[in-house]
């Protein structure tokens, strides 16, 4: 059965993202996946069950954005996965190597990778038994890649560059070797995708870093994308590397490939204490309509109650959801309706 409209339901998910789109066909994808912090809405398995999906993405290896994607692949039929990096091998012996940390502080090095690397590494494995298998297809995402329609959406891929994402593996290789080299950054290679449906356009961020940004509006151009967006997922948390901050006329951020407030709505995933960053969560609220599913700058009354707020400080304890789900659906027509979820208090 066909519907009229696109639908992105944003799930809070603790310090992580969960992203879910449903097609006019009514089958879905996944865009990203970690657990929720407070149990504030269902799992993912029931947030999939009796589900078609079309496509699982993973925009980069951080655990805050795949803890969950091990249940989809353990309980669910996949058949295809999207991911940047094409080298799944070379990637896995990356990723679990800590000769670059020698002496006492390879034990520390060795606990940290366990903790971050331990849910990506088992993606890799369901992964990998599903390729073997035969019954998953793997879709490399980069900037030089064609769009894509599913069920008259475009999907167009604006980073990471095929470049970016071979000398990021070179990287990473060599610091296995080299103890004077540190890991790259998996948030340099994170996949940024637009959705075009009913006139409108939808961009994910990921964790996409400054660079990405500054060469977003090039890439809208060269790819035809249009008209900028009016749906943003923030880009990393609202953390201030994604942002390129200069006088007015040379800040650079994802802002630069999206509409104008009112028009634009940007929905924020914050849940740790370390995001947002103040100065950029100010400029997001100064240009679009801001909906958290958590924001780390709120503060609870009980422990501030003059409701003082500095740059600096943080709260101490969980940051609790401003919404357990926010969702969008976008028709064929173009009218864009945001039928769950509010702008929170300290948003507003």
């Amino acid at each position: 059965m066909l519907n009229d409209f696109l639908q992105l339901d944003f799930y809070e998910s603790g310090k992580g993202e969960t992203i879910v789109i449903t097609f006019p066909d009514n089958e879905i994808a996944i865009v990203d996946a970690h657990p929720s912090g407070h149990a504030s809405r269902d799992s993912i398995t029931q947030i999939v069950h009796g589900k078609t999906i079309k496509f699982v993405c993973l925009t980069h290896p951080h655990q805050d954005h795949c803890a969950d994607l091990v249940d989809v692949f353990r309980n669910f039929k996949v058949t295809e996965f999207w991911f940047p990096i094409p080298d799944l091998a070379a990637l896995s012996y990356a990723t679990t190597q800590t000769n670059s940390f020698p002496g006492p502080i390879q034990k520390y090095a060795e606990e940290f990778r366990e903790e971050n690397c331990t849910p990506f590494l088992e993606l890799l494995e369901e992964v990998n038994k599903s390729f073997r298998s035969g019954n998953l297809r793997f879709v490399r995402i980069c900037s030089e890649r064609q769009s894509v329609t599913l069920s008259g959406v475009v999907i167009n891929f604006l980073g990471p560059t095929e470049d970016k994402v071979d000398k990021f593996l070179q990287a990473a290789l060599k610091s296995d070797i080299n103890t004077s080299l540190s890991f790259p950054n998996f948030n340099d290679i994170s996949a940024v995708l637009t959705l075009q449906f009913g006139g409108q356009t939808v961009i994910l961020g990921a964790d996409a870093l400054k660079g990405c940004w500054k060469e977003a509006p090039a890439v809208f151009h060269r790819k035809n994308i249009s008209p900028k967006a009016c749906v943003a997922k923030v880009p990393h948390h609202g953390a201030t590397n994604t942002f390129n901050f200069g006088s007015s006329r040379q800040t650079s951020s994802f802002l630069d490939v999206c509409k104008s407030k009112p028009e634009l709505t940007s929905v924020l995933f914050a849940g740790d204490r370390s995001h947002p960053n103040l100065k950029v969560f100010s400029e997001i609220k100064s240009q679009s309509r801001l909906m958290c599913l958590s924001n780390g700058l709120k503060t609870p009354t009980t422990s501030n109650p003059l409701g003082i707020r500095t740059s600096t400080a943080r709260h101490v304890g969980k940051v609790q959801p401003c919404n357990p789900v926010i969702s969008v659906k976008i028709d064929s027509t173009g009218n864009v309706d945001w039928f769950r979820g509010r702008t929170c208090d300290f948003c507003s």
